[in-house]
């Protein structure tokens, strides 16, 4: 599901980049967004991002 969502939205001409802030304690969240292809780009906030 978060595969085809990222798919949309990258196919928006000027979607170059999607983040997603999750709860520290939640590693459901980031193993799904880690499979998904998004990095952690702020351990401290929770941050995860991919991009086109």
């Amino acid at each position: 599901m978060v595969s085809l969502l990222v798919d949309k939205i990258f196919a928006f001409p000027d979607a170059l980049r999607i983040t997603a802030d999750i709860d520290e304690n939640n590693k459901a969240s980031e193993r799904t967004l880690l499979s998904c292809g998004f990095e952690l780009a702020d351990s401290e906030k929770s941050r995860y991002v991919i991009q086109k």
